[in-house]
């Protein structure tokens, strides 16, 4: 198995698009859909249906360059031969954890780099056995964000200076008012640090080096959020609506 002792994240400019449609809405952006030759489908959904300030409030990661991010930004090889399927939850076994809900919390950001983390440590030790950690921890207890958002780079940096402990330890509440102190006693002996992370792209995509960083582990990644995109239903996302249409 592949190790590796370093994480990736991907950068991109995550920001939200409060507005919803009805049915109508819906039929217009499969009809839409059709007419690019895109491959994903539209309908009506759980998230469709919640108010904007509820919607809103599933889209909190803020990925606005810090101001050292090009000191950041790693550059890795290619592998000779990429493969042309590639997955890690089915890779010689599962090295993803399990989906996750941040509830009403605008916490994706914590989740995120997270899971990353989760995924990364599982590679690296070559263990596929279940291992989750305390997104509450990063919540309550790292200075990241909260329920309001939060910037990933910070996320992955209090994860090398900090690390986190496992879910037991500080169990999810999607409440920003959880205080560091309900963390177990035994938190430091159990909390997992990364020893660095790195940006693998920056102001314009890196399609090569997204791919060799995949290739190594996954990584945290955020995207433009769209109307269309709350009505995704299956498929390969890709943006259908209006080409005026910003994300808000």
């Amino acid at each position: 198995m592949r190790k590796n002792f370093w994480l990736y994240s991907s950068l991109f400019l995550a920001l939200i698009q409060p507005v919803l449609a009805e049915t109508s809405w819906i039929d217009e952006i499969n009809q839409t859909i059709q007419k690019k030759g895109l491959k994903w489908k539209a309908a009506e959904n759980w998230v469709t249906r919640l108010s904007p300030k509820d919607r809103a409030r599933l889209c909190g990661t803020i990925l606005i360059p810090p101001a050292d991010a090009a000191e950041k930004f790693i550059t890795l090889a290619k592998p000779a031969e990429m493969p042309s399927h590639f997955s890690w939850t089915d890779n010689n076994g599962n090295w993803v954890t399990s989906v996750k809900d941040q509830g009403d919390c605008g916490s994706c950001w914590s989740f995120a780099s997270t899971a990353q983390v989760e995924s990364w440590w599982k590679i690296s030790n070559d263990d596929t056995s279940n291992l989750d950690l305390s997104e509450q921890f990063l919540v309550s207890c790292s200075d990241a964000g909260d329920c309001d958002g939060g910037y990933l780079s910070s996320a992955l940096n209090f994860f090398a200076e900090t690390g986190a402990p496992t879910e037991s330890c500080l169990p999810y509440q999607a409440r920003s008012d959880i205080p560091c102190s309900y963390t177990c006693a035994n938190w430091e002996s159990e909390a997992i640090t990364i020893p660095g992370w790195g940006y693998i792209t920056l102001d314009e995509d890196n399609i090569d080096n997204i791919k060799a960083a995949v290739y190594r582990h996954p990584v945290s990644a955020g995207f433009n959020v769209y109307t269309d995109f709350y009505a995704y239903a299956s498929g390969i996302y890709e943006h259908a609506v209006a080409e005026g249409e910003k994300p808000e």
